[in-house]
């Protein structure tokens, strides 16, 4: 069974969902490339921001009608969200993973830290003796 349940057969209401956050969405990303004012992080392109915002027009509006003419347009956005939401979790995941743990890791090593405990113990034995307090109030709030 998939984790995620991606709906095939939206209603009216979820169809103008989808219009709607199409329509603002791509409108604003529109807007964006077509207005920027910097050039040092985002290019300004004014001809691909207009087509942005005409297609975010477009969509959205047939979208916010909640009719079956916008079904394939919600499955092929349907569609290229559940691949790109499957690609980019896997990657950004892998990302934490080599970017951030295994630097620590590698640190830890290099300091001498064994949080596990891995490293043959200097007697015969792995068991760890425990000190219990005797104090009452210790065991007051254990947590």
């Amino acid at each position: 069974m998939p984790f995620v349940q991606l709906n095939w057969k939206p209603n009216k209401k979820e169809l103008r969902q989808f219009g709607a956050v199409f329509m603002c969405g791509f409108v604003l990303i529109g807007l964006v490339k077509y207005l920027w004012p910097f050039e040092a992080f985002i290019s300004k392109n004014e001809t691909l921001g207009l087509w942005l915002i005409g297609i975010g027009i477009v969509v959205g509006a047939l979208g916010l009608t909640g009719s079956r003419i916008a079904l394939p347009l919600y499955w092929a956005w349907l569609g290229i969200a559940y691949v790109l939401g499957n690609i980019m979790s896997r990657v950004i995941m892998g990302a934490i993973y080599y970017l951030l743990f295994t630097p620590m890791r590698f640190l830890g090593m290099l300091i001498g830290r064994d949080r596990l405990q891995l490293k043959k113990p200097k007697g015969d034995s792995f068991w760890i003796d425990v000190k219990f307090s005797d104090r009452v109030e210790d065991y007051e709030k254990q947590f």
